[in-house]
């Protein structure tokens, strides 16, 4: 697990107790798609093309 970037990074994301500050504080896996303002799931912003 140690050398595996990947793992380690999904890992980050399924951290409950990680503070999201660009949503202000809140606690979820959501993130802000900066030119739009949307607020969506990590994955979904992942997918948007700009």
């Amino acid at each position: 697990r140690r050398g595996n970037d990947e793992i380690m990074a999904r890992g980050t994301f399924a951290n409950v107790r990680l503070v999201n500050k660009l949503l202000n504080g809140e606690v979820a896996p959501m993130t802000v798609h900066i030119p739009t303002g949307e607020k969506l799931y990590v994955f979904d912003a992942a997918m948007v093309i700009f």
